[in-house]
């Protein structure tokens, strides 16, 4: 089987409502040259039986089904180990592409000989069809991701040759954010971004209310137990998200 040019990586969980949107936008990708590993993380209801139908329409979908759930840094960690591609997206089970993302994420790599890139993207809730724009800078380091994530995962697309060895840390939530600091850490590998938006993030009721004191919780985490930082600069680099946290959930709430 010929090595595909992109892996794209798609954990999910109880993800029927928006999983076929998600699957059609990686299938719209103006690059065609593709596999898309959808790690079933123990789903309870009709995910599965709709990704099977996926992969018996298009070789280049293949359903990769774990029997437990175990949050998503396992799903993608899953999908990782069985990557062939050159590079490696990401896409979450309930956000969808614009159709020319991979190809100008790709193009921007190559012009830059970058390791990582993201793109700006749009919150959007159900029945809002435009979202609000966040908008990213054109770079990224270790000490700018330290106080603020600035790589949403369904942005994101890396090189599997220099990042591939890497994995996201094992806990539920900000695993992503811990995976970035990981690659960016020895100041090896380098991270440009595209601009303009080109993913949809959707917000939903789980999204929107998501516990946020579990997500500071895993914040904090993220600083004392992965990057293994004192408590006083933990408490500093907080006040970080936090910050982040109020501007996004007004950016959420703007018409």
């Amino acid at each position: 089987m010929p090595t595909p040019l992109l892996t794209v990586v798609m954990p999910t969980y109880n993800a029927q409502r928006f999983i076929a949107e998600s699957i059609e936008s990686v299938i719209a990708q103006t690059v065609d040259d593709w596999e898309l590993l959808a790690v079933d993380d123990g789903s309870t209801d009709s995910t599965k039986r709709i990704i099977t139908k996926y992969q018996e329409q298009d070789g280049r979908i293949r359903l990769l089904a774990r029997p437990t759930n175990e949050g998503p840094a396992y799903a993608r960690n899953f999908a990782l180990n069985q990557a062939r591609g050159q590079w490696i997206a990401f896409i979450d089970s309930d956000d969808i592409w614009h159709p020319q993302k991979t190809e100008k994420q790709l193009s921007a790599m190559h012009r830059h000989g970058a390791d990582i890139s993201y793109t700006g993207y749009r919150r959007r809730r159900d029945g809002d069809l435009e979202g609000v724009v966040v908008h990213v800078p054109k770079r990224v380091e270790y000490r700018t991701m330290l106080r603020r994530n600035l790589i949403a995962c369904s942005t994101a697309i890396v090189r599997s040759t220099t990042c591939g060895s890497l994995r996201m840390p094992l806990i539920r939530r900000r695993q992503d954010h811990g995976y970035w600091l990981a690659l960016l850490r020895d100041g090896t590998r380098t991270a440009v971004g595209v601009t303009e938006p080109l993913v949809w993030y959707r917000l939903h009721p789980d999204s929107l209310s998501a516990n946020k004191l579990t997500a500071a919780m895993y914040s904090w985490k993220l600083l004392r137990e992965v990057e293994r930082f004192s408590t006083g600069k933990s408490l500093w680099l907080f006040t970080g998200y936090a910050l982040e946290a109020v501007r996004l959930r007004a950016l959420s709430k703007k018409p």
